[in-house]
């Protein structure tokens, strides 16, 4: 987005520039200058230092661009960039907002998601716990057992892997925020 916002300050600086360099230009100068009228090199530089030889320029100079409609159409150009710029910048805060909010809503399904598999993954728990005591009186199988393992361990697993996604999740609004 910032670069949407440099490119757009870029534009409209842009224009701007180009209208004040196609403005009419107005120069006014003058100059004095002493001289000697002699036409030996010595009377002449003699001549030179007294005021009574002088020579004075004055003047202006207008310059104005006459080919108005290119002048126009190259200022329209500068608008137009300016404006694709400024459609540019506002498309890239729009995406940027929704790239936020779709950031809060993963943000919370993710954590409803992960209460939902600790709470799992502690009932797994507890059930392990309760076919293990089971198992060591040997009211069920070794496959039942090792069953209600894999269960547990398949909750941990998944709370581990939601946990990480979080996490993702938590390093991608911190980057955003920075930027």
């Amino acid at each position: 987005m910032q670069a949407g916002r440099l490119a757009l300050e870029a534009a409209q600086l842009a224009a701007k520039e180009t209208f004040y360099r196609s403005l009419p230009d107005l120069q006014v100068f003058g100059t004095v200058a002493y001289s000697g009228r002699d036409a030996e090199a010595g009377g002449a530089n003699q001549e030179a230092g007294s005021l009574d030889w002088r020579t004075y320029t004055v003047g202006a100079v207008f310059v104005a661009p006459l080919d108005f409609f290119t002048l126009r159409r190259v200022r329209r150009g500068y608008g137009l960039d300016r404006t694709a710029a400024d459609g540019s910048y506002r498309k890239a805060r729009l995406a940027e907002a929704q790239e936020w909010a779709q950031l809060a809503k993963r943000w919370e399904a993710v954590t409803g998601r992960l209460a939902v598999v600790r709470e799992i993954a502690a009932l797994q728990e507890s059930r392990l716990a309760a076919e293990k005591a089971r198992f060591a009186q040997g009211r069920i199988t070794t496959f039942q057992y090792l069953t209600a393992e894999e269960d547990f361990s398949q909750a941990r697993v998944q709370a581990l892997r939601i946990g990480f996604e979080k996490v993702l999740l938590d390093a991608q609004a911190r980057f955003n925020n920075a930027s």
